[in-house]
């Protein structure tokens, strides 16, 4: 669960948290519109593309310096947790956005939303072998691009 704070007029020692409540067992994989329609950062880095989304909640709580919950849920909304994987499979980024509620049980990104990022500021990780062609052959599918 990745944990985003914010600061604000808390009593010392407290703090305002998001945390990212799951809505489904399994992640799934972007539409392909998702992948075509959003954009795509324009850089000469490394390229980063959306393959896997969670929808769920992010829920705003007041937390203690050690990450336990004092108070709330103070706010909710929609929002979604995207894998992002490089072309050649090997190394992912999990970033979490806010999304837009379209129906009773459908969240959707929201317009500035990315389907290809170019180098991510967040902590990119290996890829387990066993994933890297699955990831390939998705990035392949979905955004026509020969890795």
């Amino acid at each position: 669960m990745q944990a985003t704070s914010r600061t604000s007029n808390q009593s010392a020692g407290t703090h305002r948290e998001y945390r990212f409540r799951d809505e489904h067992d399994e992640p799934s994989i972007i539409p392909e519109s998702w992948a075509t329609e959003a954009v795509h950062e324009q850089d000469d880095g490394e390229r980063f593309f959306a393959v896997e989304v969670r929808t769920g909640r992010r829920y705003e709580w007041t937390v203690n310096d050690s990450g336990k919950i004092l108070k709330g849920p103070h706010t909710d909304e929609p929002a979604i947790k995207t894998l992002y994987v490089s072309s050649d499979g090997g190394r992912a980024v999990v970033i979490e956005s806010k999304a837009v509620q379209a129906g009773p049980n459908r969240i959707v990104p929201r317009e500035d939303w990315a389907s290809v990022l170019v180098d991510p500021d967040a902590d990119v990780a290996a890829v387990t072998a066993e994933r890297r062609d699955a990831y390939r052959a998705l990035i392949r599918d979905l955004y026509k691009e020969d890795n």
